[in-house]
């Protein structure tokens, strides 16, 4: 009987430990596009246009709408050593589109704003 009660314990503790886990790593909101199992670090895309824009990462990954002058962070893998962000308006038109690195030569490179915290910058459109 004794057995059979800390069998039952063990049980009902392992359930709970599992489920306690599984809702901080939830919470912790980890998901990234591309590459997982890998290092994370914050992308802080700004928007320096006048434009609504709606941000995709890698082209094909939505990772939200930035107001104008604003900006939005999105969670990405350090194992990559580019990371295409393309802006749409709201009519659904391309009007930014280009590849971000670590390169400071590169006309679109990441600034370095804190440890694992880099900024891609979408620069004012320029006028037809």
């Amino acid at each position: 009987m004794k057995v059979c009660r800390r069998r039952n314990s063990m049980v009902w503790l392992s359930l709970i430990l599992i489920l306690s886990l599984s809702s901080m790593a939830n919470a912790c909101g980890t998901t990234e596009p591309v590459g997982g199992g890998s290092r994370l670090f914050d992308m802080v895309i700004e928007n320096q246009t006048d434009r609504v824009l709606t941000i995709y990462y890698d082209k094909t990954y939505e990772v939200g709408v930035i107001e104008a002058g604003g900006s939005i962070t999105q969670k990405v893998s350090m194992n990559r050593g580019s990371y295409p962000i393309t802006a749409k308006n709201t009519q659904g038109e391309v009007v930014f589109s280009e590849t971000f690195t670590f390169i400071p030569d590169d006309k679109y490179h990441l600034q370095k704003i804190e440890e694992q915290v880099y900024k891609a910058v979408i620069p004012p459109l320029q006028s037809n």
